[in-house]
């Protein structure tokens, strides 16, 4: 058993399944969040079978079945509520072994943050600097102290401050998208397990129900459809998605002025930044993605226990490195390109792309749409 001194700089999903991954292995890493507590935006998390599957690996099977909500279908409608496409995730379930969950972020950071042993999590502790070295990395903290480690795992996020360390100033990528999300009570006339999405022209709505009554709501907009400089309220935003109709009708006055609601501008990152010396990136830090797939948490997710697959079998740390940069680059970059097209298509400003859109989604087969999610997102 080798005996790395491992630092992972984040309290995110990345950050504890790392964490959680890497204990399961029989390291013991230090985890550090720069916030007081460890928490996350508030809304939900759609939880795709290879997700799901890692986090089995994991040995959170249990948890994770007691706080998601099993879905059946993803399924896109035009504004009058009719089906453009759907995905059918029993025949997924079937044939990968695995659910799809919709999950409440906050109890998906409980669930790992249970499963590690927080002697070992230090909060309110932030990284000031970090230095790679021949032989490992110095890092200095902003408390004046200073440690040297084998391995510094960045999970960071999209603004990640280890990644401009080594790699400079990497842009965002734009999509001109603006998403709300909103956390909810689910109407309770409505008993359908899925996640739904009504496109129209330049805009989209979406809803998951989840566990306990809760209800995961967004709604994303081009830019031309609002100023920047003023970010729409909720009866603005609600006014703007009057025309969908179908279920629409019946989930969007579930949102009001008591809704958690979290406003982002969609962006991913223009290059994948992975490893350099002995630190390695991971979730968001490395890769950030668009959320039309419902893949971002789920690539950090795998990358955290391939990380520690790796660091565990491979002979040294620099080998087990430069193996997990090699395995993931071509795996996220194929998710981060498909998400970030999925959206411009779903989303387009043009009425007549989109009518042309809907009329093709709508000769695909359920089957093919099924096989082509199983494709995309089984793990390498």
């Amino acid at each position: 058993m080798k005996n790395y001194k491992i630092l992972i700089i984040g309290g995110g999903i990345a950050g504890l399944s790392a964490m959680r991954a890497l204990e399961r292995r029989g390291f013991h890493p230090e985890l550090v969040e720069q916030s007081d507590t460890i928490h996350s935006d508030g809304t939900g998390i759609l939880l795709g079978f290879n997700a799901v599957a890692t986090l089995y690996e994991l040995g959170l099977k249990n948890e994770i079945e007691a706080y998601g909500l099993e879905l059946s279908t993803m399924t896109a409608f035009d504004e009058e509520g009719k089906k453009i496409v759907a995905c059918n995730l029993d025949y997924v379930k079937e044939k990968s072994g695995y659910t799809t969950y919709g999950i409440a972020r906050e109890d998906l950071i409980d669930i790992l943050v249970s499963s590690i042993n927080k002697k070992y999590l230090k909060i309110g502790k932030r990284v000031q600097s970090i230095v790679n070295t021949e032989h490992g990395v110095n890092v200095i903290f902003d408390d004046g102290s200073t440690s040297f480690y084998d391995v510094v795992v960045g999970a960071d996020g999209i603004n990640s401050t280890v990644r401009k360390s080594l790699f400079g100033e990497i842009p965002l990528r734009d999509a001109k998208q603006a998403c709300w999300r909103f956390m909810a009570k689910t109407p309770a006339n409505f008993n359908q397990n899925g996640i739904f999405e009504y496109f129209g022209v330049g805009k989209r709505a979406g809803y998951m129900p989840m566990k306990n009554g809760e209800l995961y709501a967004y709604i994303l907009l081009n830019e031309n459809k609002y100023d920047r400089e003023h970010i729409l309220n909720l009866d603005e935003l609600l006014a703007m998605c009057q025309e969908f109709k179908g279920d629409w009708q019946l989930i969007s006055p579930a949102l009001t002025k008591a809704s958690k609601v979290k406003f982002d501008m969609i962006k991913d990152l223009s290059q994948i930044c992975i490893t350099k010396g002995r630190v390695v990136l991971i979730g968001d830090a490395a890769h950030a993605i668009t959320p039309n797939l419902g893949q971002g948490a789920a690539m950090g997710i795998e990358d955290a226990e391939l990380l520690a697959y790796y660091l565990y079998f491979e002979s040294n740390a620099h080998e087990a490195l430069q193996a997990f940069a090699k395995r993931r680059v071509q795996r996220v970059q194929t998710i981060q390109t498909k998400s970030y097209m999925i959206g411009k298509i779903a989303q387009s400003s043009s009425p007549l792309f989109c009518k042309l859109r809907n009329s093709f989604y709508r000769l695909l087969p359920s089957r093919a749409i099924a096989e082509d999610t199983l494709k995309t997102l089984s793990r390498r």
